[in-house]
């Protein structure tokens, strides 16, 4: 089991999709599907929050951002950004071009997906400067 002092306000994952081949000395990317869960209860993945009762902050979480890494290598592809608008709308920035989700972001992040931001689900507003 594992343990948090506290439940921080925004959670950032790691997924760990380039690893070393120490015979060929280079990074391989893993392109396997991940479930990616839209929202993240960390008491239900048997972590265990010592949140002060006064914080009031849950083990719950939203997704709200993921980079993305396009391409079969690390040295060859392409980052984007997929971000979850105010308007509750999936977004995606790839440079200088924004647009919108079309389909499941889930499938979209599950083969790619290397970081994710969860924002804790307690009710009050994150302030991203960016609408």
């Amino acid at each position: 089991s594992k343990h948090l002092e506290a439940s921080p306000q925004v959670l950032v994952l790691h997924l760990k999709r380039f690893v070393p081949n120490m015979q060929l000395r280079s990074y391989e990317k893993r392109s396997e599907r991940t479930r990616i869960p839209l929202q993240l209860d960390l008491s239900a993945c048997g972590v265990q929050c010592h949140t002060p009762p006064s914080s009031h902050r849950p083990a719950r979480y939203e997704l709200r951002a993921a980079i993305a890494h396009e391409g079969s290598t690390p040295n060859s592809g392409h980052y984007v950004t997929y971000s979850l608008a105010a308007e509750g709308r999936w977004r995606v920035y790839d440079d200088a071009a924004v647009r919108e989700v079309s389909g499941s972001v889930e499938d979209q992040l599950a083969c790619g997906a290397y970081l994710l931001f969860y924002v804790a689900a307690d009710g009050r507003k994150l302030s991203s400067g960016v609408d």
